[in-house]
């Protein structure tokens, strides 16, 4: 592989499902505390496997409850972390510091327990700040007033603070709960969010992914967990359940690994 490709951003992502992780589980009556440990156990398995294996550079978890339990899987020396909140939801982001150095934080809610963290980061390996937003989306059909003008209005809040950065494209993660990638395909210049004086367009991408949902390991039928990027087509959307190192009985989500392009 020639350096280039080396240097190309990858970003995991993974809904960790809340009724496994928070203690006492709301399951515990029905799926048994054996059960909940070893989903749990699997859970935090996978995330290893990934770290071990593709060592990504960022890690945006959704329903992150009794989030100490990862970030104590990562090296303070090696990463940084921060935790949103939307009430009683929180949102987990994880980057390497010795490649990203986070600029600017910002919290926002898509409604009471749906939450989303804006970050804006420093690519300290080509001195070029970019937009990464971890998402958890609710359950509602018009994408553009529950997902895009919720993100809208927290830029424009905290418009001032942009006015630093020349940011060059925003990737959106995480768990958008709708198949965003055809949503897109279908009308290609709906969506859009504004910095600055830039409007940044999302590249239309077909993902034939399924990652939701399903404690069983199988029978995912719904395409949720997505990346979207401003500035190319994604390289790569790949489902973590197709390793073989991989725990399919662990979240009602399958973890996914995203590659897009670097700035080169």
């Amino acid at each position: 592989m020639d350096k280039k490709n080396q240097l190309n951003i990858s970003v995991f992502s993974y809904n960790i499902f809340w009724k496994i992780m928070v203690e006492p589980s709301p399951l515990a009556n029905s799926l048994g505390k054996e059960q909940i440990d070893m989903l749990k156990s699997n859970i935090l398995t996978n995330i290893l496997g990934v770290k071990n294996y593709y060592n990504p550079f960022f890690y945006c978890f959704q329903e992150a409850e009794n989030n100490s339990l990862i970030t104590k899987l990562f090296e303070p020396n090696q990463y940084d972390c921060y935790v949103g909140i939307s009430k009683p939801e929180h949102i987990l982001t994880i980057w390497q510091k010795k490649f990203f150095s986070a600029k600017l934080i910002i919290d926002g809610e898509f409604e009471p327990g749906r939450p989303f963290s804006i970050f804006v980061f420093k690519d300290l390996r080509f001195k070029i700040e970019f937009v990464l937003i971890n998402i958890h989306a609710g359950h509602h059909h018009n994408t553009l007033e529950t997902i895009f003008e919720p993100i809208q209005k927290s830029i424009d809040k905290n418009k001032k603070k942009f006015k630093k950065f020349d940011i060059k494209r925003i990737l959106i993660s995480g768990d958008f709960n709708r198949d965003i990638g055809s949503q897109i395909i279908a009308e290609p210049d709906k969506y859009t969010l504004k910095i600055n004086l830039s409007t940044y367009k999302f590249f239309p991408f077909k993902s034939n992914n399924k990652t939701c949902c399903s404690l069983e390991g199988y029978g995912y039928n719904k395409n949720c967990d997505q990346i979207i990027d401003s500035m190319c087509e994604p390289i790569l959307t790949h489902q973590l359940n197709k390793e073989p190192w991989y725990n399919p009985k662990s979240s009602d989500h399958v973890a996914i690994l995203s590659v897009v392009k670097n700035f080169i």
